[in-house]
């Protein structure tokens, strides 16, 4: 068993000055401009892998926007262009993790109706308006909002009627035998049977060792 922080950090720039990660394992996902992951040129909307040491640096005049997730056992470090936005301690109980970045889009009124996830994660919405409802709070996000859902915490989400579309990025921390699958449970058997107008698109299914094994 180990505790670990899940955290969100916004890094934005006009500079081409390269950054170095200092989480554990993490993600980028690009939502403005263009950036490049040790030399690889990663455009906007697009997602990738990373890991300690891996070099970041912003493409030329792209006034960049980078939203970066981590998993990490002590809180990621701040620098002039990012700041923390969201930080979690979670428990892990497993040698290995699978870490997924996915993309959720939803279409005007779409609901994914109440669910839960096998492992905790992080989410940015990048667009539109989506109500979140869980058990104990609602809350309406707009675009820039970032929230935390435990391991097997329901939920409900609302897509807005007034916007052509919403979506967020996720990153989740999840037992390595969803590998490669859906990991939306619904809870109630009548709402499962109904069609599912939200599409998903995964950037990546990542297992990584974070304890000796």
């Amino acid at each position: 068993m180990s505790n670990f922080f899940l955290s969100t950090t916004i890094h934005s720039s006009t500079s081409t000055a390269e950054q170095n990660t200092s989480g554990d394992f993490g993600a980028l996902w690009v939502e403005q401009g263009t950036s490049s992951v040790n030399g690889a040129l990663i455009g906007s909307g697009v997602g990738a892998y990373l890991r300690t040491g891996d070099r970041i640096k912003a493409a030329p005049d792209s006034n960049a926007r980078l939203v970066q997730f981590w998993l990490s056992r002590t809180m990621p470090k701040n620098d002039d262009a990012s700041s923390t936005l969201l930080s979690k301690q979670i428990t892990i109980n497993s040698d290995k993790v699978l870490l997924r970045l996915d993309e959720v889009k939803f279409p005007p009124g779409a609901t994914a109706f109440r669910h839960i996830h096998p492992g905790a994660g992080i989410r940015y919405l990048s667009h539109g308006q989506l109500e979140i409802i869980s058990d104990d709070h609602r809350e309406t996000a707009e675009a820039g909002h970032i929230w935390f859902e435990p391991a097997n915490s329901p939920v409900r989400a609302v897509a807005s009627m007034n916007y052509p579309s919403t979506s967020f990025v996720r990153f989740m921390v999840l037992p390595v035998e969803y590998a490669g699958k859906s990991t939306i449970q619904i809870l109630n058997a009548d709402d499962a049977a109904k069609p599912r107008l939200q599409v998903t698109h995964r950037h990546f299914d990542k297992i990584v060792q974070v304890a000796p094994g």
